[in-house]
């Protein structure tokens, strides 16, 4: 009886293809400086910033969630990375926005 050639599965060449670019994305939020604060929105205490690095465009917000059930001064994070060359957009997941929202800060002046 012949054995069955092994095909690796389309999920799972996502997968790999998703952990590839979610490290190359890591590694260039480590290394955005020229974040910039490109709105804020008064009515929803919401804040967005871009950066670009490596390649990658990067759109982040954080903006508050107690009027969701949260305690007081609770923030939610969301955030995209397209890379126009890699034809390349990625939803980032919490961890990623709220870290690259941390980054932006940090990299910003002072008021």
């Amino acid at each position: 009886m012949k054995k069955k050639k092994k095909v690796d599965k389309p999920r799972s060449i996502v997968s790999e293809m998703l952990c590839a670019y979610t490290d190359e994305v890591r590694e260039a939020i480590v290394s955005a400086t020229d974040w910039k604060i490109s709105k804020t929105s008064e009515g929803f205490s919401a804040r967005f910033f871009t950066a670009n690095s490596g390649g990658w465009r990067f759109v982040v917000s954080d903006f508050d969630i107690s009027d969701q059930g949260f305690p007081p001064g609770t923030r939610g994070f969301d955030g995209a990375a397209t890379n126009k060359k890699k034809n390349v957009v990625l939803h980032l997941p919490r961890a990623m926005a709220e870290y690259a929202v941390s980054k932006a800060l940090e990299c910003l002046p002072s008021n």
